[in-house]
């Protein structure tokens, strides 16, 4: 006969073994969980190099030879590393952000290149990416993306509706795949006060073994900025990518400002504006101006593009209200005096034109 305390014993025994149990599942996903939030963005310096590489998906120029290299892909929402590692090399010079990839592959029989047309979903087939911004905060970045069948996509975050001009090559191996790749520094954006350190990430869409792989951790998709690693561009000046970044912007309020033209009671504003371009435009390129060393400085010329841009802003503020007193004009002009007291207002259409599959859209 079983006493009270055998009972009791075996209950204890038995909610003991349920609990290690049940540790043995929790414990590990927790401390998994732990890792991937608390895990610091990774770090990396890039060199500049005497020599560009020549982009044809070989990597045997001098250039990759010095670049810096990293390497540790691991698994999305993961400490695991990848399976198939990914080796990446950068390096830059005045005219281009230079990166190259070794995407390791156990079956490159099974590689996926359906993928044909530019700027398509990409992302599906098997492939390299690059997230890159100048911004600290990386609230705007900039995404490359090339498959092995070296097909390109380019976006600025998940938007669609920008394309650059940037140069990739791809090599297959028996065991795998490389890629070249050289984003120039004019098509981008790059703002008054841009240091050396940029944000950054590399991720590789591995089909075969369905492994989706980052250099910087990330916890469920690619797209996640705050997770995006640091680079260090040692020596750079980007002064003179500023003040193109500042000219292009001049060049997009240009048509604006001629639209009022042809509003006769808009004269005054137009003239007014028209030196308000010029103005600008002056001061951008008194930044660069001086042949005096000291004066010639990154420093100098980055505080002179300051000045500019603040006097660009104020102008693309009073621009505002003159797009919807043109547009009023216009409609006045096609649909007659009917449209004279409405009401207009500019509106910006969404960028939010397609989504990726590792980031669904929760708009």
């Amino acid at each position: 006969m079983i006493t009270h305390m055998e009972v009791k014993l075996m209950i204890d025994t038995c909610r003991s073994e349920c609990f290690a149990k049940l540790l043995g599942v929790i414990l590990p996903y927790a401390l998994l969980c732990i890792a991937s939030a608390t895990a610091p963005p990774k770090q990396c310096i890039i060199k500049r190099c005497a020599t560009p590489p020549k982009i044809d998906g070989e990597l045997d120029d001098d250039a990759w030879r010095d670049a810096t290299k990293v390497t540790g892909f691991k698994l999305l929402g993961s400490v695991k590393l990848a399976s198939q590692q990914t080796e990446v090399l950068a390096c830059y010079d005045e005219r281009a952000l230079y990166i190259a990839a070794i995407c390791h592959e156990a079956k490159m029989s099974a590689v996926r290149a359906n993928v044909k047309e530019r700027d398509a979903n990409v992302y599906e087939d098997d492939c390299f990416e690059v997230f890159l911004t100048p911004l600290r905060d990386a609230s705007t970045y900039y995404h490359f993306i090339v498959s092995v069948a070296n097909v390109q996509r380019d976006d600025i975050g998940m938007a669609s509706h920008w394309d650059a001009k940037w140069q990739s090559a791809v090599k297959r191996y028996r065991d795998r795949w490389t890629v070249e790749i050289a984003i120039p520094f004019a098509e981008l954006d790059i703002p008054v006060g841009v240091t050396e350190h940029w944000r950054i990430n590399f991720a590789r869409g591995e089909r075969p073994h369905g492994e989706l792989s980052c250099w910087s951790p990330c916890e469920s998709g690619f797209h996640e900025p705050k997770h995006f690693g640091w680079a260090q561009f040692v020596g750079a000046d980007f002064t003179l990518h500023v003040r193109h970044t500042l000219l292009r912007r001049l060049d997009e309020l240009h048509p604006r400002v001629e639209r009022l033209s042809a509003l006769e009671e808009e004269r005054i504003k137009h003239t007014r504006l028209r030196t308000m371009l010029s103005r600008v435009r002056r001061r951008i390129e008194s930044a660069f101006a001086s042949a005096s060393r000291i004066l010639n400085s990154p420093a100098v010329k980055m505080n002179h593009l300051a000045d500019a841009e603040r006097l660009l802003n104020l102008l693309r503020d009073d621009l505002r209200e003159c797009d919807a007193i043109a547009l009023k004009a216009q409609m006045i002009s096609a649909g007659g005096e009917s449209f004279r007291n409405a009401v207009f207002v500019i509106c910006r259409e969404s960028t939010m034109t397609k989504v990726r599959r590792d980031k669904p859209y929760r708009g």
